[in-house]
């Protein structure tokens, strides 16, 4: 039985993608040790799950560029795990994984996979000398895996790999497992969820204002994230019977409360260029739970929302565009359906984890055989 050793600099508390990378890789007998950073000390030091393990470093770190301060903590021991455990295989996921996982399979003469959830380079605000540094110590870092994974086919010219043929597409799609489809549509209420990471430049705020003003709009939203953003959510909450807030979920409720919703959506700011080229979980979960769902224009993914006919575009930023294409759709229950299927069928055809899962273990498969 091969063993992989799972490199991410959170907790994994949840972490959908890794999650489904890695109980894919468990159901076909590979055993897995997952090494996380407890940043918020709210996970234990180490953990079974089913069928892997996790080992958690405890120093706690803030979330967001001053994060950059502790990364050398975390290299040091994720350099010193890898440098004692038992393993076949390193898969690193983002640069600030990647960079000690890459000199400890190279001392021990172990592939390594480098899985770019988020371009580091483009992820971080950081000044102009330092960002080009940056990039090119990326860059060529990325020469030394043996195998590299991205989540969406936009992400290779970020990437500088645009005739790279090696490279693997993984999308962040969901599993196929969420039976429930009882939606909360009662009459003419229906309700708009967003579960995930909460920003300010996801302009979460401006679907709680519409909330305010619109009769039968009920806004749920799950996540967690900048605590300032939580605090005013939380305000809404206090203010509006139809607004709630749950907080963090695990992956699969997650799924459940995207089956009872009647709409979702995703906003993401796209002067930020990791935005820009974003493949948003939100995406993919619409398509499986046969949702239709509201994206701005101006990122990657619209493409696809725009190709499938799957939800609607707005610009962001736009007030009053979102506000008309919610009461578009919440006073269109035939479109809503419309676009909800339109997704599914795009999911079944094209972005099913099934497919995906083969493609993971395809590259495994390949790695096996230089061995």
């Amino acid at each position: 039985m091969k063993k992989i050793i799972f490199v991410r600099s959170t907790a994994v508390n949840p972490e959908s993608r890794l999650e489904k990378e890695v109980d894919t890789l468990v159901k076909n007998n590979y055993r897995i040790t997952v090494l996380g950073w407890n940043r918020k000390g709210d996970s234990p030091m180490s953990e079974k799950k089913d069928g892997y393990s996790i080992i958690r470093m405890g120093i706690k770190a803030p979330v967001g560029k001053k994060v950059v301060f502790y990364w050398p903590i975390w290299w040091v021991w994720v350099f010193l795990q890898l440098m004692k455990l038992d393993y076949d295989y390193i898969h690193a996921a983002d640069f600030d994984s990647y960079l000690p996982s890459v000199f400890a399979a190279k001392i021990r003469r172990k592939p390594i996979i480098y899985d770019i959830y988020d371009f580091y380079p483009d992820l971080i605000a950081l000044p102009k000398l330092i960002h080009i540094l940056f990039l090119n110590l990326d860059l060529a870092l990325l020469k030394l895996a043996d195998r590299v994974i991205i989540v969406d086919e936009c992400r290779l010219k970020q990437i500088h790999q645009e005739d790279n043929m090696g490279i693997e597409i993984i999308y962040n799609t969901p599993n196929d497992e969420v039976t429930s489809t009882n939606s909360f549509n009662h009459d003419s209420d229906i309700m708009v969820f967003y579960g995930g990471t909460i920003y300010p430049e996801r302009d979460i705020m401006s679907m709680l204002r519409i909330a305010c003003e619109v009769q039968g709009l009920n806004v749920e939203i799950a996540g967690m994230g900048d605590p300032k953003s939580i605090d005013v959510i939380k305000e809404y909450c206090n203010n509006n019977n139809n607004i709630s807030f749950i907080g963090k979920l695990p992956y699969s409720e997650i799924l459940l409360h995207t089956m009872r919703a009647d709409i979702l959506f995703a906003l993401y700011d796209p002067t930020n260029p990791n935005n820009k080229l974003a493949s948003p979980n939100k995406l993919f979960e619409a398509m499986m739970c046969k949702k239709p769902i509201i994206m701005n224009a101006g990122i990657a993914c619209a493409d696809i929302i725009q190709n499938e006919n799957m939800g609607l575009l707005v610009p962001y930023g736009d007030y009053g565009a979102l506000k008309k294409a919610v009461l578009l759709l919440k006073n269109n229950p035939a479109l809503r359906k419309e676009l909800g299927e339109n997704g599914r069928k795009a999911y079944d055809t094209k972005y099913n984890w099934k497919i995906m899962e083969k493609r993971l273990l395809d590259m495994y498969a390949s790695l096996e055989k230089q061995q």
